[in-house]
């Protein structure tokens, strides 16, 4: 709950508002063994309507928070054939053993 400090004061904030929508996306589209989750802007405005200029407040919010951080290429690498995503890992949670 810590984290949320920050939050709470302008929670009738739009972008804080969109901050904690574009959270859920990425609790939803996470991988369970590593809270990685790999999602395009593009993907974000479909599921969540948020233009780019959202996005990029909503995700400084969120890292702000300590909520979620960016991973670096070297942190997460990418299999064979997949396409550059922006790589989200969410904080805090542990990881399901596979």
């Amino acid at each position: 709950m810590r984290r949320l400090k920050g939050l709470h004061i302008a929670i009738k904030n739009r972008s804080s508002l969109d901050a904690m929508k574009l959270f859920m996306l990425l609790l939803a589209m996470r991988e369970r063994y590593s809270n990685v989750a790999r999602v395009s802007y593009a993907a974000i405005r479909e599921y969540t309507g948020m233009r780019k200029e959202e996005i990029s407040v909503a995700v400084q919010l969120l890292q702000g928070a300590q909520l979620v951080r960016l991973a670096r290429d070297e942190e997460v690498p990418l299999n064979g054939g997949q396409h550059r995503l922006n790589r989200y890992i969410v904080t805090g949670l542990h990881c399901r053993a596979q």
